[in-house]
Order: C-alpha cells, then sequence, then structure tokens
C-alpha cells in the first residue's frame, strides 16, 4: 500500500502514537522511543525520559540505521523487508490490563516467505514500553526450515551506553529439577 495509507495518530490521555509512513514515534508521557522504517524492517534511533528529556539512544537520520531484530538464517542485515500494514488503536482494559494504545505493524520478508508482526503497548503514564515480534510463515516449509536454534534465536535489540548504571541480572539455574535442597537456590542475582 502507499505509505500515506499507512499513516496514523492515535491519543489516548497523555500517551500518544504517531507514524508518517516512515518514523513512528511512541510516548506514554514519561517516556517516548522513536524509530524509522528501514531496509530490513524498524530501527530504534531514540528513546528518551519524558519529561527531563534524558536520552539514552541518541542517532541521527542516518546513523546505526540496523534493524531492531535478528533472526538467524531469516532474516539478517539487508534483508529486504515490504511494510504491508501500520496501524493504532486504543484497547479497552482487560482483566488486569490497563487501557492503552496499541500499535501494529506487519513487515513480509519476501525473500524467506515469512512475515513479522511488531505490536507495541503504549499505557498511558507507564515508566517503559512493551514490544513484542511475531512470525509467522507465509508459506508451507519443510520442518528443517525451523531449526531448533529458532527458539532462542530472536530479540530485540537495543544499543545503550550503560556507564554508570547499576544493572541487576536475575535468572534460573540450569538443571532447576535437580535443585531441591535449601542450600541450592533456584535463582541466581548478579549485580
Amino acid at each position: 500500500p502507499p505509505v500515506s495509507d499507512l499513516a496514523f495518530t492515535e491519543l489516548l490521555d497523555e500517551a500518544r502514537a504517531h507514524f508518517d509512513g516512515s518514523e513512528l514515534t511512541v510516548s506514554t508521557g514519561k517516556m517516548r522511543r522513536s524509530w524509522r522504517v528501514i531496509k530490513s524492517g524498524l530501527s530504534t534511533y531514540s528513546l528518551q525520559r519524558e519529561p527531563d528529556g534524558a536520552e539514552w539512544i541518541q542517532r541521527g537520520p542516518e546513523q546505526g540505521a540496523r534493524c531492531d531484530w535478528y533472526l538467524f538464517r531469516l532474516i539478517e542485515d539487508g534483508t529486504a523487508a515490504v511494510l504491508s500494514s501500520a496501524r493504532a488503536a486504543v484497547i479497552p482494559p482487560e482483566g488486569s490490563m490497563h487501557e492503552r494504545l496499541q500499535v501494529e505493524l506487519v513487515f513480509q520478508y519476501v525473500a524467506t516467505e515469512i512475515e513479522i508482526r511488531y505490536v507495541i503497548w503504549v499505557v498511558p503514564g507507564a515508566e517503559g514500553i512493551r514490544t513484542q515480534l511475531g512470525l509467522r510463515a507465509l508459506a508451507e516449509h519443510e520442518a528443517e526450515f525451523w531449526p531448533g536454534y529458532l527458539v532462542d534465536s530472536y530479540a530485540e535489540k537495543l544499543s545503550l551506553d550503560a556507564k554508570g548504571w547499576d544493572r541487576l541480572a536475575v535468572g534460573y539455574y540450569n538443571d532447576t529439577q535437580h535443585r531441591n535442597s535449601l542450600n541450592l537456590p533456584m535463582l541466581k542475582e548478579e549485580r
């Protein structure tokens, strides 16, 4: 579809989502993130805390234009994507989830016959922005096409300058079924 058909602006209280066909910006009122559509998908160029303006990623229009997702052998640097749909909508409260803006962009990768559905939840007043990456085959593939590595091989990545940050990492130990003694913790924390 033509880029002008994909443009939108959606508002919910202080939350906002705006897409002009080439750049997407979402804001909760406390956090703002901006992406640029590039050859292989979306590339984050700004992640900013509002209202003080603290910036974690600041790239110019042509700097570091790498796709935020990477799927080994399926979507790598330079794999061409076609933006097939872009939309935003207000989603009413569901269970314990607050009312939110939901932004969805769908990219098709003709060379590998797959589709990425990128979903962003923008909750008014929230300190962060939730993203989700969905993968769908556009054609029938042999079982070998979806190797076991795919389970753990895709993630969103953001390059942040971590100088001066205090980080806490939490994770499970391997082989938890044999860690059934009080002196063997299940979780490990590292700073």
